[in-house]
């Protein structure tokens, strides 16, 4: 009486041990990166493709691809599964990221986004991406015309982040997705044989986008063992019972080092050492503290962060989520 049962299996991590010349694309994105409309457990999203295109290839037989996409989200925005929420995590802090792959936006547009906002959040990942020596591709918008998403004003914005996208200086390099599987009558459609809902590209599309990708945006790696000390984000907490200090976890888990493993997590508050480790606890006296990680590889190479925490007194006043007025 068993029966067949469709799941997604999510994997968070595989690492492989390779040479200092390998290394992987990310590709922050939404559903159509995600694979709508697939089924049967097939690997047979555009990302799939792409990377079968790359092992096939003498000169990028060595590069991976990491699929982050996530369906019915936005580029933009504070939410957990937005774009800019999770590009720290999905992207920056995953071993042998040399390459990323931004095709994001069609869900911002359809929620009424502007332009701006979605280029300004594409800036925000090409600066920080740019700051770790990564390269960030743009892939323009596909087209949605005979979808619920489509309006001429949808449209009029889908093709200004188009042309942001295009624009040389702003990306390292576009990957022109919305010519290559638009339809060259109705550049506002995506081509009939390659449309799933007229948002989703079929399994047709999926395998043509993926097989379009230029690989000679993949094939000038170099050796590389840069070392990147991140000491966390900025804390706030409350010295609950005014007892002086609180306890506080620092993370120096978003730490990367291409080549050399990290041998060395060493925290301080100005000349004083006060914790080594990873992820080490400390106790804080209520005030701002300015803390530095320095992080050694085995190679002995070093780099350092900062971090503020500020611990504030109790005051004795919570509020509860019941107060509608304060």
């Amino acid at each position: 009486g068993a029966t067949i049962t469709a799941h997604w299996f999510h994997i968070n991590t595989i690492d492989v041990m390779a040479p200092d010349t390998a290394g992987c694309v990310g590709v922050l994105g939404n559903s159509i990166t995600d694979g709508y409309g697939l089924s049967g457990g097939l690997q047979n999203r555009w990302t799939d493709f792409f990377s079968q295109k790359l092992l096939d290839d003498e000169r990028t037989k060595h590069i991976g691809v990491l699929n982050l996409g996530i369906g019915a989200t936005n580029v933009a925005g504070s939410g957990a599964t937005t774009g800019l929420s999770r590009y720290q995590d999905d992207l920056l802090t995953q071993s042998g990221i040399r390459w990323i792959i931004i095709f994001y936006g069609i869900n911002d547009i359809a929620g009424g986004a502007s332009a701006t906002t979605i280029t300004n959040a594409y800036q925000t990942i090409i600066d920080d991406a740019h700051a770790m020596n990564m390269k960030v591709y743009g892939a323009t918008i596909t087209p949605c015309k005979g979808h619920s998403h489509y309006t001429e004003a949808h449209e009029q914005v889908r093709n200004t982040v188009n042309e942001w996208i295009r624009k040389p200086g702003n990306f390292d390099a576009c990957i022109d997705f919305d010519k290559t599987i638009r339809d060259p009558y109705d550049t506002a459609k995506l081509s009939a044989d390659y449309s799933n809902d007229w948002l989703h590209p079929n399994v047709e599309g999926y395998e043509f986008l993926g097989n379009s990708v230029n690989l000679n945006l993949f094939t000038d790696i170099e050796s590389s063992e840069t070392l990147f000390a991140n000491a966390g984000s900025d804390q706030t907490l409350v010295d609950l019972g005014n007892s002086g200090s609180t306890s506080v976890k620092l993370i120096g888990s978003r730490s990367t080092s291409w080549g050399a493993d990290i041998v060395s997590y060493v925290w301080s508050e100005g000349e004083t050492q006060i914790a080594t480790g990873e992820i080490p606890e400390v106790d804080l006296t209520v005030g701002i503290h300015t803390i530095t990680l320095s992080v050694t590889d085995k190679d002995g190479k070093t780099d350092s962060d900062e971090v503020t925490i500020t611990i504030v007194e109790d005051s004795g006043i919570w509020l509860e989520a019941e107060c509608g007025t304060v």
